[in-house]
């Protein structure tokens, strides 16, 4: 027989193991967009576009767009996990949000550029 209790606890074990998994494959993701903006790998993927960008420059805007799926994804399982409970609390913390806090990088010097570039634009327009 099924126990009400048992429903509730069911469903959170399903919900942990489902933003775990989340968690890893944005991990993974991020991992390998990192090495990929890292190693600066200069394979143009469509040479005949108007703008062609390399490899590494995808990767990068990747991780940009990657910080708007991890942010909630690294609370998720920071709350599935209960890693505020747990001894090291801090430090599993950080590196529970490592990924994202790398995406929130790449976001904020994507940011950062545009707003000089529309800067630079502007004052060099008043010459």
């Amino acid at each position: 027989m099924i126990r009400p209790g048992n429903l509730q606890e069911r469903g959170m074990r399903m919900g942990k193991i489902f933003a775990n998994i989340l968690y890893g494959i944005g991990t993974l993701t991020t991992a390998v967009l990192g090495v990929i903006a890292l190693l600066r790998v200069d394979v143009v993927l469509h040479p005949e576009a108007m703008l062609p960008m390399q490899l590494w420059e995808s990767a990068y805007f990747g991780l940009c767009i990657g910080f708007f799926l991890m942010l909630p994804v690294c609370m998720w399982a920071y709350e599935a996990n209960d890693i505020r409970l747990k001894p090291h609390a801090g430090r599993n913390a950080f590196l529970l949000f490592l990924p994202g806090i790398v995406c929130f990088g790449c976001f904020i010097s994507l940011v950062g550029m545009l707003v000089r570039g529309v800067v630079y634009s502007s004052i060099s327009s008043l010459y």
